[in-house]
């Protein structure tokens, strides 16, 4: 077989069942192909959301690199992040990696390909930023570290193994910084924080009412009277938007037109009621959303309950952005 390389980064180009992909991606741009963040046009790679030219720069690790030890923690300490023991600096102490090593191998049976552990990775740390439970919080930062060995030893991707222990002493710190919080509606978030919900096209989300969010985008994709008046659209949960400066935002859906490249816009859930801190942040991201001029499609909670009506609205307001 010939040896062909990425025409992108000039990584090696995925082999699946002893066949190299075609259009010669390597793994890492083979997914963000896959997830839509990039697209072919007129021979180039570019990104989705900007239609800038994918870089030539090098992103995706290669077996050897995944060999090597993972870079120490900037606030070195020598007690581990997670259960406050005697460790390395910059590292965990050697149960909880034993621990973590132990969830990799199961991790690595039950996933095919990295993509969803990849997925997993960033939502369990965001997730964790919110989570007030103690007992959750160390077992969801070992689960962190058991999906970046994963990813290092069965996908030879080790871009988290290499960051993975600075974002575990990153999150802790940002916990004992907080304020006590045992409300119900902490620990309902607690709860569900470290699970994942598998939508039907693939897409990893948070919550159920983000997957009943999805499979409506995805089956909207293919619904006749959009198609009859060509409009087809994709959707990429969990989408960072660079547009806003101000802060790190999440958008928990972004929901495009290739056959238009404008008019897209952003889907939010809002999942969580009669919490404070959870309706300054909604009102906050709101503002930020209204201050940049991005579209943004807000979804209550309850409205998940009437499926045939929410699914209505979804299309509604896909035929107005289309057709602004």
């Amino acid at each position: 077989m010939e040896n062909k390389t990425c025409p992108i980064c000039g990584n090696p180009t995925r082999v699946y069942m002893g066949n190299a992909r075609k259009d010669g991606l390597c793994g890492y741009h083979a997914d963000l192909l896959k997830a839509e963040k990039i697209v072919l046009k007129d021979g180039v790679y570019v990104y989705t959301n900007t239609g800038l030219p994918v870089g030539a720069k090098k992103e995706a690790s290669t077996p050897k690199a995944a060999e090597q030890k993972a870079p120490e923690a900037k606030a070195a300490t020598g007690i581990c992040p997670i259960c406050g023991k005697a460790a390395k600096p910059g590292e965990i102490c050697l149960n909880d990696y034993r621990e973590a090593k132990d969830l990799a191998v199961d991790l690595i049976k039950q996933n095919k390909d990295q993509r969803k552990l990849v997925v997993y990775y960033r939502n369990l740390r965001r997730n964790m930023y919110q989570m007030y439970s103690e007992d959750i919080l160390r077992e969801n930062a070992v689960k962190l570290v058991g999906i970046a060995i994963a990813l290092r030893d069965g996908f030879h991707y080790d871009i988290y193994f290499k960051t993975v222990y600075e974002d575990v002493a990153k999150i802790m710190e940002s916990h004992r910084k907080k304020k006590p919080n045992e409300s119900q509606v902490a620990k309902a978030m607690d709860e569900q924080g470290g699970q994942v919900f598998t939508s039907t096209d693939g897409h990893v989300l948070d919550s159920p009412g983000e997957q009943t969010i999805d499979e409506i985008l995805f089956e909207l994709q293919r619904d006749p009277a959009l198609l009859k008046k060509n409009i087809i659209t994709y959707h990429i949960p969990h989408y960072d938007l660079e547009q806003v400066v101000e802060r790190g935002m999440n958008a928990d859906f972004y929901v495009g037109f290739p056959l238009k490249q404008i008019n897209d816009f952003y889907v939010e859930y809002w999942g969580v009621k009669n919490d404070a801190k959870y309706e300054k942040n909604k009102a906050e991201k709101i503002a930020l959303y209204q201050s940049n001029g991005l579209p943004l499609l807000g979804i209550e909670s309850d409205e998940t309950k009437n499926l045939p009506v929410l699914r209505q609205r979804i299309k509604d307001f896909i035929i107005d952005q289309f057709n602004k």
